[in-house]
């Protein structure tokens, strides 16, 4: 066993590829305990007795060295702690922004410079402080997003006491300063943020360059489709230090691009095409159908469960908002819900079989 020892305390693993060792570990002797109950599998006892005192040291050695969750509750609780550290986040976000717009006029233009240049500073010296003392990062990321608030309101608000032209480098410097944290302390909150702010800065770009102003972003969503497609397909790029950070990229881009084609296919005036807004709607309706399919099939193939099933919720919430838009107010209330119920069946059939799809091993 000190041999074990040895090896365990030498190669330390990230805390990503230790969560899934432990979990496999645990997972093992649910396994085994039902085999043996069954009578499938029983090991000598002095087997089970060094196999379970090798997984024991390896959890006591994963949970020293990284604080990996080692019981259900253990999960559960680090789940909580998460969640609250997002709302946390917000709610510190929120009350920043508040407290400069409820005082910001009772300081002078020099405090105002001072508070500006030092906030975003000051939290972000605080988030690397934090990030040193925790394993596992649960107070840099609320200290992040509010480095990230601070920046925005700097910018903002530093616009508005020298009058300084808006711009949409604004919107990109947000973005660095956002993908900086997010890759230099591994957060996923501030990769959001950051991506965001890079797709509109994107739809911001293409319109300006189209002979639109910069901040009318948004008046023509499939700025956003382009923005989307571009930030999903840099999930494609090699980051194994980063191994969550494909899935983030690949759902924002494709949220991105899925709501701009859901408001499309209602308000084809937004559209740049030069056709009746009928036609543009109704063209919209077929590829919201088209393009869910796609992904889904893209996801099926090459075995991206978040694109899967980001395809499938879309599927189904196009297909129900179009059957409201274009039968609710002419069918009887009860054949439209029989309709919303027959499509359900369908839709399940469609899964199950999509289901069996995913289970046939690749070739």
């Amino acid at each position: 066993m000190v041999k074990h020892k040895s090896r365990v305390e030498q190669a330390p693993q990230p805390q990503q590829e230790a969560q899934q060792r432990a979990d496999r570990i645990q997972a093992f002797w649910q396994e085994m305990e039902a085999l043996e109950q069954e009578q499938a599998l029983v090991l000598p006892e002095d087997q089970r007795r060094a196999l379970r005192v090798y997984h024991d040291h390896l959890l006591s050695s994963f949970s020293r060295q990284f604080e990996v969750d080692t019981t259900k509750v253990q999960k559960q609780l680090s789940l909580g702690m998460r969640i609250v550290s997002l709302l946390g986040a917000m709610a510190f976000s929120t009350a920043l922004f508040f407290f400069m717009y409820h005082f910001w006029g009772n300081f002078s233009i020099p405090v105002r410079v001072a508070i500006l240049m030092t906030t975003p500073l000051l939290v972000t010296v605080a988030v690397e402080l934090t990030a040193r003392r925790e394993r596992i990062l649960y107070f840099a990321p609320m200290l992040g997003l509010l480095a990230f608030t601070g920046l925005a309101l700097n910018l903002y608000l530093f616009r508005e006491l020298f009058n300084l032209t808006p711009s949409a480098a604004g919107l990109l410097a947000l973005a660095a300063f956002a993908f900086i944290l997010a890759y230099t302390y591994n957060l996923r909150f501030l990769l959001i943020a950051g991506l965001i702010s890079f797709m509109c800065y994107l739809s911001a770009s293409f319109g300006a360059f189209r002979g639109g102003y910069w901040l009318s972003l948004g008046q023509r969503p499939e700025d956003f489709i382009l923005a989307g497609l571009i930030i999903a397909a840099l999930s494609v790029a090699p980051q194994q230090k980063y191994p969550a950070f494909p899935r983030v990229y690949r759902v924002v881009g494709l949220l991105a691009v899925f709501l701009a084609i859901l408001f499309l296919a209602s308000y084809g005036h937004l559209s740049y095409f030069p056709f009746s807004h009928q036609r543009v709607e109704h063209f919209y309706q077929v590829a919201g159908f088209v393009v869910a399919g796609g992904v889904i099939w893209l996801g099926v193939g090459r075995r991206l469960q978040d694109v899967v099933i980001l395809g499938n919720v879309f599927f189904v919430i196009f297909l129900y908002t179009r059957f409201f838009a274009w039968w609710w107010d002419w069918l009887p209330a009860y054949l439209f819900f029989l309709i919303l119920g027959a499509a359900a069946l369908l839709i399940l059939f469609y899964l199950k079989w999509l289901r069996r799809l995913t289970q046939e091993p690749r070739p």
